[in-house]
């Protein structure tokens, strides 16, 4: 009895656990679990099947879900994505049996570690403890939703209020009310996990079963994912190893495929017979299988793997030469992007559609050291077009024409790209109040501002224009979707950068950005870095971590590069540093909210 009366406050620190937060910094729409209190003497808790750390997951086969599946948590604000991490029982907390998800957005409270024990890996602030019917699959939640138009940037908060009222899942309901009649519970309260200490760094990484497959959701995991991941990737004989002037080729497939699963889907779409070409699946499988998982795996693609692909697009007769003459990447993307019929991502204003976008603009004296953002949004502003939707993926050429001709001497790539006033039929924002534009005037454009400066609500717009050099200006009114009138949380559409590939003096590289949590952290690729054997010998690749990455990329670099040529014009960069101001080529840059739902 005495047991009963005493109360016994739960153990703060590194194993006390709260409820998720969303983006918003609010609760979860359901209570905490209410503390636990000692059981009295001779009553004893039914143990569920035993959690094995070695595999990390529980026994039972009938859970609905599996590591790396995709979930969702809807809270007050909408849903929260996230990827299932870890599964099995908390012995000392809950019999459900529970689920460590790592959320996309700062949901959770900590990295995945649970008292003394590192349950999983995560980002700081993304990982949680959610009961299993407490979330729904991915698959599941958007199965149930109306097609999404991804022409509206906004269109993730319009529809929250009807996503709010989702059933839950079937599978999950069933698998519940089976466990309820063998004395389970089913508790759906999300827990965060409170970690005080960094998550430890493996260097095992997830791979296939069956070596060298790839399916759509069992796939060879991205390089770069931990610190330990990013050691083993650098160092000579790592990458893609070059070849006969493959440089071109081996940068591209590295930036496109080493450290992000953006084009995966390239690699797993079943031939069509109606469209594809005969080839289609032997490419693909060379692709998939020969090149980039042997790359996610061995972290090392022979020469010979990559020619076998040069030769099965040579054959196709759209471009000449891809086995032994120096090309561009865009070719080869053209040529590969036909081959394996790749929706265009990007759809214009124009009607047309492209897979690169190539920047088009005018030297402008006023930038002498521009930005990747400036000359995006100078080029949407002097060809007077937009997106029709916001795309996963985007790829942008640099003003410069191969090695012959630079536009600009220096270009800093901007690590965020702001497209919110490139996007057609896009809520916009006024350049002068912040609230929604209603008018935009392309006249009113200044090139190291942006786009920002040519919308305008109706009262700001009036007195902009009441200026005696914009009295002559033509406002045009921006139509505005019904759907983004309503008084909902709004933002602006922004893309990562995760690639940036480079050339001097004819010759390929690459800057890739590594997905480890918590670290700004890139690694520089050469194909050709060093050679063995003279004429009848072989190319060595190699990979550098570009310790400079925090210095020179995004504003930094700018401020940095300025205060330097100002000082010194004649000072040299740092070799890598040169290759990434002065050689870039081509961006690559993802949508990751858009991404998930393609």
């Amino acid at each position: 009895m005495d047991c009963m009366c005493s109360k016994k406050r739960r153990p703060r620190g590194d194993g006390d656990m709260y409820l998720p937060r969303d983006r918003h910094g609010h609760n979860s729409v359901v209570p905490r679990l209410p503390s636990k209190k000692k059981l009295s003497s001779g009553i004893t808790r039914c143990d569920p099947a035993p959690w094995h750390p070695e595999r990390h997951f529980c026994e039972s086969e009938s859970a609905p879900l599996r590591i790396n599946d995709r979930v969702v948590w809807v809270s007050d604000h909408g849903p929260e994505y996230g990827t299932v991490r870890w599964l099995g029982h908390l012995h000392d907390t809950s019999e459900d049996l529970m689920v460590g998800v790592e959320f996309d957005n700062q949901v959770g409270t900590g990295t995945g570690k649970y008292r003394d024990r590192q349950l999983f890996e995560a980002q700081l602030g993304h990982a949680s403890l959610i009961p299993l019917l407490g979330l729904l699959k991915a698959d599941d939640y958007l199965g149930e939703q109306a097609p999404v138009d991804y022409g509206n940037s906004c269109f993730y908060t319009s529809h929250i209020d009807r996503r709010l009222k989702l059933p839950t899942s079937s599978h999950f309901q069933e698998f519940y009310e089976d466990k309820q009649k063998h004395g389970g519970s089913s508790r759906g309260l999300p827990q965060s996990l409170n970690a005080q200490a960094e998550a430890t760094v493996s260097g095992e990484r997830r791979q296939t079963s069956e070596k060298g497959n790839c399916t759509t959701n069992n796939c060879v995991s991205v390089l770069g994912e931990t610190a330990a991941d990013v050691v083993e990737l650098c160092g000579v004989k790592r990458g893609i190893q070059g070849h006969h002037n493959s440089c071109y080729l081996d940068a591209t497939l590295f930036a496109m495929f080493s450290c992000t699963n953006l084009f995966d889907d390239i690699l797993n779409r079943a031939r069509d017979p109606s469209s594809d070409i005969p080839q289609y699946e032997e490419i693909q499988k060379v692709l998939r299988d020969d090149i980039v998982n042997t790359l996610r795996r061995d972290r090392y693609v022979p020469s010979k793997n990559v020619m076998r692909l040069r030769q099965l697009l040579d054959d196709l007769g759209c471009v000449s030469g891809l086995t032994t003459e120096e090309k561009d990447p865009e070719e080869f993307l053209n040529s590969l992007f036909h081959a394996l019929s790749v929706k265009p991502f990007l759809k214009l204003s124009s009607q047309q559609e492209t897979h690169l976008y190539q920047l088009f603009v005018a030297k402008n004296e006023k930038l002498e050291i521009p930005t990747v953002q400036q000359l995006f949004h100078q080029s949407i502003y002097e060809c007077k077009l937009k997106f029709q939707r916001a795309p996963k993926a985007l790829i942008i050429q640099m003003p410069r024409c191969g090695k012959q001709f630079k536009l600009y001497d220096h270009i800093v790539p901007s690590l965020k790209l702001d497209i919110t006033d490139a996007l057609e039929d896009s809520y916009r924002f006024c350049y002068v109040c912040g609230r929604q534009a209603t008018q935009e005037c392309w006249e009113c454009f200044r090139p190291e501002v942006g786009l920002e400066c040519t919308s305008y609500c109706d009262s700001c717009s009036k007195t902009v224009h009441q200026h005696k050099d914009r009295t002559d200006h033509k406002q045009e009114p921006l139509f505005i979707k019904d759907s983004l009138r309503k008084d909902a949380p709004l933002r602006r559409e922004v893309m990562d950068l995760f690639a940036v590939v480079c050339i001097e003096t004819s010759h390929y590289v690459c800057f890739v950005k590594c997905p480890v949590k918590n670290k700004h952290t890139w690694c520089f690729f050469d194909s050709m870095a060093d050679r063995e054997g003279g004429e009848d010998g072989h190319n060595i690749p190699k990979v550098d971590n570009y310790i400079d990455a925090d210095t020179w990329f995004g504003p930094k670099g700018l401020d940095k590069l300025s205060e330097m040529i100002r000082d010194d014009k004649s000072k040299i960069l740092p070799g890598m540093t040169r290759r990434l101001l002065s050689d870039a080529y081509m961006c690559m840059y993802e949508n990751k909210f858009v991404k998930q739902y393609e």
